[in-house]
């Protein structure tokens, strides 16, 4: 009951109310719905007595998923960060060898310039 309410953040939760009655549902896939009693008092009034036998193994192969989704992003996102510093060290280097060639160009300008004027 404690990581439930964690697990229903990430899921569909619905809520039908009709005449005296109020159903709650949880849809956890497109296999798993769980109907909950609304006028339980105790948790195992609302969740009903087989939960632990239906709908625990379900919340937890769910939780599972999700552990095992967020590694395999984590997973991806440390891979993205890695070839965003190498290209960022080849733009660096790119960069600071135009700069070099830049100031050669200047150079060679200054120099050439130099020898026009002593020419005239």
């Amino acid at each position: 009951m404690r990581r439930l309410p964690g697990v229903l953040g990430r899921t569909n939760v619905g809520i039908l109310m009709l005449p005296y009655i109020k159903l709650i549902w949880l849809k956890l896939s497109n296999d798993i719905q769980y109907v909950l009693n609304a006028k339980g008092s105790t948790p195992a009034e609302v969740m009903g007595i087989d939960y632990k036998s239906t709908l625990k193994p379900s919340l937890e192969s769910f939780a599972d998923e999700i552990n095992k989704s967020s590694m395999e992003k984590l997973e991806e996102l440390i891979s993205l960060q890695q070839q965003s510093s190498e290209m960022a060290a080849k733009i660096e280097g790119k960069r600071n060898r135009i700069a070099a060639l830049q100031s050669y160009i200047d150079e060679v300008e200054a120099q050439l310039n130099l020898l026009r004027k002593e020419m005239q």
